[in-house]
């Protein structure tokens, strides 16, 4: 859904839905409430950017689709869309929801931050207006809440569309989405995560370190990595946690461009994983170096 859902050539495929598995991924079943009316990139469903799970209500779980997002308590029977604004649910093109540990939900709705304490309906509220730090008129932005502190929110947003996806900025709260820090600006040629081109509408992930909110990790053609080194939230260093081409998939720090999803081990901290146009990349020791995990992992992605 992130790769121009435009029809006949162009890149992105139009989806059937979400299947659900019970027995641990052997068989899956379509859900039928999720199931295309049409096979238009304007109908609700045919496209699903991302998935979360709440860890405190069986069977609830949010998808953040092209038509806004959708959560369910049944496991997926049936669904409805929690984000109303003035009773009104709200459609804009959702690519990111993520679920705290204490259920608190962030959702990017229309490019804006809509957060809920704990994700029912109407109770979601547009935390990126005018006097908030969040920037106005920007392109996609996903979040990350570092899982150590849930009033830790990191965005990562790139300029909007048409015009090159390049860095708009990126952004901390620590308090919860009602004010918004600065870590970074666009326009910095020396950074500029989503590559010269401008990819932001395509590549764009950011993932925290469970084991300290003070470091996060950022991912558009580029991997970056942003730590703490005070108390001040503003001092923050900036460090290339990985490096593109012309280097080779055997080199110790290389990442294939073009990253999709940054994600840590559930029970070890140190083991991170990076989705990419490239397959998967995997370090043990938190960025430092990575290995190539794509033994058995067969996919073409079709250019034309």
């Amino acid at each position: 859904g992130n790769y121009y859902l435009t029809g006949l050539g162009s890149g992105g495929l139009i989806g059937g839905g979400v299947w659900k598995s019970v027995d641990g991924g052997v068989t899956f079943n379509r859900l039928t409430a999720t199931i295309p009316l049409a096979n238009l990139s304007s109908t609700p469903w045919v496209a699903v950017n991302k998935m979360a799970a709440d860890p405190n209500i069986a069977g609830r779980i949010y998808a953040a689709t092209d038509r806004g997002l959708m959560s369910t308590d049944d496991g997926g029977l049936t669904w409805a869309n929690p984000v109303l604004f003035n009773n009104i649910p709200q459609q804009g093109k959702s690519t990111d929801v993520d679920v705290a540990p204490n259920g608190m939900v962030v959702a990017a709705v229309s490019n804006k931050p809509w957060i809920s304490p704990n994700g029912n309906s109407a109770t979601f509220t547009n935390m990126g207006p005018n006097n908030s730090g969040f920037p106005q008129g920007s392109g996609r932005a996903e979040f990350a809440i570092a899982p150590s502190d849930p009033d830790y929110i990191y965005a990562f947003v790139a300029k909007a569309s048409p015009a090159a996806a390049k860095l708009q900025g990126v952004y901390l709260s620590v308090d919860g989405g009602a004010s918004w820090i600065t870590l970074a600006l666009g326009g910095n040629p020396t950074f500029e995560p989503f590559g010269t081109n401008g990819q932001g509408d395509y590549d764009n992930t950011v993932a925290v370190d469970p084991s300290d909110k003070g470091r996060a990790f950022f991912g558009g053609v580029e991997l970056w990595k942003w730590e703490m080194v005070t108390s001040n939230p503003v001092a923050g260093q900036w460090t290339r946690a990985a490096f593109e081409f012309p280097d080779s998939p055997f080199n110790p720090w290389y990442v294939h461009s073009d990253k999709h999803v940054i994600l840590f081990h559930p029970t070890n901290a140190n083991i991170m994983y990076v989705g990419s146009d490239g397959g998967v990349a995997k370090s043990f020791n938190k960025g430092a170096n990575w290995v190539s995990a794509n033994k058995g992992y067969g996919v073409t992605q079709c250019y034309t």
